[in-house]
């Protein structure tokens, strides 16, 4: 069964203010068409500001990734062919791709090629483009890889403002290898066996820079779920809040309003619990005030 990972999207309008919000859930090559339609609208109502929420989303694709980021930033970051990401491996594999002149860096680009779901090969084409100076980005601990590359990726060449908690700190890229990948034949046992083994982890463009960890949130709002809750997308929901209250210059919300927070209600005491056999297997009765 295939999910739709873009999940919300909507235009928010506030004053002189027009933002796209988009709530994405995981890194696939099939949403990269929907990621496409959701670009094409935000281009369409005049979108200057983005949130991206990746609170849910623990990755995927880099290819994905990479697709993302290229239709976010500049233009001229694609056409002066900037580094998306670099990746480092160890010792020997580094060596080996300097000898045989192999290059470890990604790229901004619009057109891609790779083999779909199915195995069949494509060529893929981004044809519009937000070109964004700032984006905010909602994050939780379940914010991993191709979402913090998304994060890594774009930091060099736009202002990128974190909203929520630390992410996760998967800061690698694996693969994920069947029998058939490691050998001509095996045993029958191995055939439903894979092995997702961590290969290489990536930096960005800035020499500077090193990414070891989680990634910090510049604006810390930690999501509660049971007390202060809203559908997502909504204006009133917490994390969203706070981002549009920052791209405004209002006020960081203090406090949300009530109709806002889900309203859990005291459940009542058990009193008196037995267990009856009946027809052959014990089941307990709890009676309540």
């Amino acid at each position: 069964m295939y999910q739709d990972p873009v999940n919300v999207f909507t235009v928010i309008k506030k004053g002189i203010y027009t933002i796209g919000y988009l709530h994405y859930t995981d890194y696939t090559l099939r949403s990269h068409e929907s990621l496409r339609e959701v670009i094409s609208t935000f281009k369409s109502e005049g979108v200057t500001d983005l949130v991206l929420d990746l609170r849910y989303n623990p990755g995927g694709y880099s290819i994905t990734s990479q697709y993302l980021c290229s239709m976010l930033v500049p233009a001229s970051m694609v056409e002066s062919k900037s580094i998306y990401l670099t990746e480092e491996w160890n010792q020997d594999w580094m060596d080996y791709y300097k000898r045989k002149g192999e290059d470890v860096n990604s790229y901004y680009t619009y057109t891609y090629q790779y083999k779909n779901d199915d195995g069949v090969r494509v060529t893929d084409k981004i044809e519009e483009s937000l070109e964004l100076k700032d984006i905010y980005i909602l994050t939780t601990g379940s914010t991993a890889s191709a979402s913090e590359a998304t994060i890594v990726g774009l930091s060099p060449y736009i202002d990128v403002t974190l909203i929520g908690e630390a992410t996760s700190g998967k800061y690698c890229g694996g693969i994920l290898a069947d029998p058939s990948y490691l050998y001509d034949s095996y045993p029958g046992f191995m055939e439903n066996w894979d092995i997702y083994t961590m290969i290489y982890r990536f930096d960005n463009a800035d020499p500077a820079t090193t990414f070891n960890g989680s990634l910090s949130p510049d604006i810390p709002v930690e999501e509660d779920l049971l007390t202060c809750a809203a559908p997502l997308g909504d204006e009133q929901e917490p994390l969203l809040a706070v981002a549009i209250a920052h791209i405004t210059g209002e006020p960081l919300p203090s406090a949300f309003p009530r109709s806002s927070c889900s309203r859990h209600k005291k459940m009542p005491d058990a009193v008196h619990r037995v267990q009856k056999a009946v027809g052959g297997m014990l089941r307990t009765e709890v009676t309540y005030k």
